[in-house]
């Protein structure tokens, strides 16, 4: 993995580090090495924990959290706005509405949110394989059940999926005009796959 190649993924790869992940189980997961994606994220400005930090992560990593605990840290990374990357920024002005950037629902933190729909955006591929892809089924389904619309918006800076104007006003017409649930009574809410240039939609 060369230098250049984690810049399009920074902002996400460092929400994973924030959570408790340390380097090398994210190069592990995601390739390049640690010493790069360290690098990486210190030209980007974050500040990188020291290895006895890291240390301490995983020595509490396996120790079970009530629910409770999860949802006050997830309120707090709301409050502080904390791993909010420029994309997530830019799609919450994109909206022009009032949006909430880092928005916490139970758990979990989404990327950008006005009631009914809450929108994750994924920047890079590897959110569609490994650990990423594992824990999403649960996060999905939890947001779902809480009421809310889920849509998933795929973008690269690099290729053919950019975030654009298209992306936000297909977001603006669910907020606008949120459908009604197609699941069983256990759901609440619909997930879409959108990729950022208004191609690739999948509602489920």
């Amino acid at each position: 993995m060369t230098r250049k190649a984690f810049a399009p993924y920074v902002d996400d790869l460092y929400r994973r580090y924030q959570a408790g992940e340390s380097l090398r189980e994210i190069t592990v997961d995601f390739g390049g090495s640690a010493t790069g994606l360290h690098d990486a994220f210190k030209r980007r400005g974050y500040t990188c924990r020291p290895p006895s930090a890291d240390a301490a992560h995983a020595a509490v990593r396996g120790i079970a959290k009530s629910l409770d605990d999860l949802c006050l840290k997830a309120v707090g990374r709301e409050r502080t706005q904390a791993n909010v990357s420029p994309l997530d920024r830019a799609f919450a002005t994109m909206l022009d509405t009032p949006a909430i950037i880092n928005k916490a629902i139970g758990p979990y933190n989404i990327d950008v949110a006005v009631h009914p729909v809450a929108v994750e955006i994924y920047g890079g591929g590897w959110h569609a394989a490994g650990r990423a892809a594992a824990r999403f089924p649960k996060r999905a389904r939890y947001i779902l059940d809480c009421g809310w619309h889920l849509v998933i918006i795929w973008v690269s800076e690099k290729s053919s999926y950019p975030l654009t104007i298209a992306a936000s006003e297909y977001v603006r017409s669910l907020i606008d005009f949120p459908p009604a649930p197609s699941h069983g009574p256990s759901v609440s809410g619909d997930s879409g796959y959108r990729s950022g240039d208004d191609s690739r939609l999948c509602e489920v």
